[in-house]
């Protein structure tokens, strides 16, 4: 019967000191691969280990209220140690072979309050050049939407004061 895989647990970890991951991550990727583990061994599973064990890992996992960013990090952590065990040749097959994670929901930028930013904007900053130009960019990116780095990218040319336009080169051109 082949050693289970949580024998190489700590060289797997030493490994990856080696390779300079921090004291934190090495805390995390025990505590992840000791609560496959756990769920591995309420299932009465210690050996050999297949990707529809995993699945039903990660199945429980989100049932108990896990989040998919999550769920990811922790397939990450498993394919790491699991890559590891195959390149030393401690198993024969590397069961998160094919093994999705879960899809994040996409975060959205945290939008400013209006009534903070409209105080900011409606304060006097002062009447020399940078502080009109540091306004006028406020106003701009406020009231237009712009991200910080297509505001950033505006040339002279680009202001079209008389018309009351800006052309913006976004993503992509």
């Amino acid at each position: 019967m082949p050693t289970p895989p949580w024998h190489h647990l700590d060289a797997f970890l030493n490994s990856r000191a080696q390779a300079g991951q921090s004291a934190h991550t090495l805390a995390a990727y025990r505590r992840d691969l000791q609560q496959l583990q756990a769920l591995l061994a309420e299932q009465n599973i210690s050996h050999t280990l297949t990707r529809l064990q995993l699945v039903a890992v990660l199945k429980k996992l989100s049932a108990q209220g896990c989040q998919p960013r999550s769920l990811a990090r922790k397939l990450s952590v498993w394919r790491s140690f699991f890559r590891h065990l195959l390149a030393h040749g401690l198993i024969d097959a590397d069961p998160c072979l094919n093994l999705k994670a879960p899809k994040a929901a996409a975060r959205l930028p945290k939008a400013v309050p209006a009534e903070q930013l409209n105080h900011l904007l409606d304060q006097t900053h002062g009447n020399d050049m940078l502080s009109l130009r540091d306004q006028a960019i406020f106003e701009l990116l406020y009231g237009s939407g712009l991200r910080v780095s297509e505001a950033a990218a505006l040339n002279l040319d680009d202001v079209l004061l008389n018309e009351g336009w800006v052309q913006v080169l976004g993503k992509g051109r």
